[in-house]
């Protein structure tokens, strides 16, 4: 059996008391069916809650462009008044490149309530191209036009085009954080954790005494590492009760071992975390805090992760622009130097890279200390803090430690854990390519001393 409603259904009722007819109109409902079912299916989209049950979506990226197109065509011609399919017919031309064409199905769909379609305009103007021009203020007008009514998408959109600012639309922390808490507020964790180190690193004003720790610790509970390591680290910095020992210990346990897991390319994977994260879960331990990390996972962490850090200050090249950045070094029983790693994570999640001859220099410098059995962060220190040939007279203004396109890449590490500081040796900063022969120099006579001191 199958329902009749709206217009086909009044049809039928004429048909019917007419007596003629009743074929005609079962032809044309199912084929408005067929025609619906078919443009659903190649192009609905996952995120819109007007989908027909029993219709998964398809990834805007998994669109077969032509068969949508063509599918969602006829539906619309069919039934020119419903939103979805117009919507739908919008995100097919879009995949096919037709972007001006999608502008079109989309402000129609908008315009007959489709919340997607608001959304799909928004992105469609921040990109740019195949014929419409980049328009990053008509961008976040017409994401937070559509975050206004409840679509996550758009408020998370909203939010990363207004924290930092893009083109033509200027930085704007405070509407960027309402958006973010929107999205905490209904259950988002990632945008709890956003909020929570958003405060912690000044770029948000909090909105009580409570709210740093009350974002932190809900998505701790998640299982967000960052989240994880810095609440944990709000309990070691107060004067925790035994609940809040147990409870910073499992959430310093928790930011490890999710560390641990963390792509190279994602901000979860800096490498330091899985550092602070044991060196958190040890000071709670010895609070009194149970051990529940494994015999293994212990080994494996005394072995890679304890010991005192030492911090440098590196060139990096972001887009073109030349910033500071702070690479860690421990001691640790890997065959290759944390500055590989944090190397490799700068180039993959920040799309920033080094001097080659910087990273050279960090290599080299562990094979001479494993060679000789001596400290690498300590000779590195020796070889980084030697003080070369004057620099240039024109010097570069100094610049903010960590600027990696206007984002703290830091370690968040107080003072009193960043045991050893070392600033890289200048040569490195202004002539990049005698960073190696100033390093190597300074090894030589940093491994006499060390073997003298030992």
């Amino acid at each position: 059996m199958f329902k009749l409603s709206g217009m086909h259904g009044f049809l039928l009722g004429l048909a019917l008391a007419s007596g003629t007819g009743v074929a005609v109109v079962l032809h044309q409902h199912a084929r408005t069916q067929r025609l619906a079912q078919a443009c659903d299916t190649a192009a609905a989209s996952p995120f819109d809650d007007t989908r027909p049950a029993g219709i998964p979506g398809v990834p805007f990226e998994q669109i077969a462009a032509q068969q949508a197109i063509e599918a969602c065509h006829e539906a619309t011609a069919d039934q020119p008044a419903d939103a979805r399919l117009q919507h739908q017919h919008g995100r097919a031309l879009q995949a096919g490149q037709r972007l001006a064409d999608a502008l079109v199905a989309y402000r129609q769909a908008d315009r007959l309530g489709s919340i997607p379609a608001g959304h799909n305009i928004g992105s469609i103007y921040l990109i740019g191209g195949q014929g419409v021009a980049k328009d990053e203020a008509a961008a976040v007008a017409w994401f937070e036009r559509t975050a206004a009514k409840g679509y996550p998408l758009s408020q998370r959109a909203a939010a990363e085009l207004l924290e930092h600012g893009q083109g033509a639309v200027a930085a704007n922390p405070e509407r960027a954080a309402f958006h973010w808490r929107t999205l905490a507020d209904h259950g988002d964790a990632q945008a709890a954790e956003h909020v929570g180190l958003g405060i912690k690193s000044g770029s948000f004003q909090p909105q009580s005494d409570r709210e740093l720790w009350d974002r932190l610790s809900a998505a701790a509970e998640q299982h967000h590492t960052r989240a994880s390591i810095e609440a944990a680290q709000l309990l070691k910095d107060s004067n925790a009760t035994p609940e809040q020992i147990q409870l910073g210990a499992r959430y310093a346990l928790d930011g490890y071992r999710n560390a641990l897991k963390a792509t190279i390319d994602s901000e979860e994977g800096w490498p330091l975390y899985p550092w602070r994260a044991f060196q958190l879960f040890q000071h709670f331990v010895k609070a009194g805090a149970r051990n529940d990390m494994t015999m293994d996972e212990a080994r494996a962490a005394e072995a890679d992760f304890s010991g005192p850090v030492k911090k440098f200050t590196v060139p990096i090249d972001c887009d073109g622009t030349q910033v500071a950045f702070s690479l860690y070094l421990w001691q640790w029983q890997r065959n290759y130097p944390q500055s590989d790693t944090q190397f490799q994570w700068l180039q993959a999640a920040r799309r920033c890279t080094p001097p080659e001859a910087v990273a050279a220099s960090f290599q080299k410098i562990f094979a001479i200390a494993a060679e000789n059995q001596v400290n690498f962060p300590d000779l590195a220190v020796r070889a980084f803090s030697r003080e070369p040939d004057p620099p240039p007279q024109q010097i570069a203004e100094p610049m903010e430690q960590d600027s990696i396109s206007g984002r703290t890449a830091g370690s968040g590490l107080s003072g009193g854990e960043t045991v050893g500081v070392a600033l890289a040796a200048l040569a490195c900063w202004y002539w990049s390519d005698q960073c190696k022969e100033l390093a190597m120099e300074a090894a030589k006579q940093g491994i006499r001393e060390l073997l003298k001191s030992n």
